[in-house]
């Protein structure tokens, strides 16, 4: 399949979410670019994994 089929179905999908995540290096990619887009278009929540909080699970 061509690659606009595949943008057009991670469209799809991101319409259907509450929110996106983007991983380092996401301002690198036309597909990404385009997802960000996207979700200020359509009100979506954006985040950004390096802002994520990290927890630590212990074992006890």
């Amino acid at each position: 399949m061509p690659y606009a089929y595949y943008m057009g179905v991670d469209i799809m999908a991101l319409l259907e979410s509450d929110a996106v995540m983007f991983l380092p290096g996401w301002e690198k990619s036309k597909g990404c670019m385009l997802e960000f887009q996207a979700a200020i278009i359509y009100g979506k929540e954006i985040m950004f994994s390096h802002e994520a909080k990290k927890s630590r699970y212990e074992v006890g």
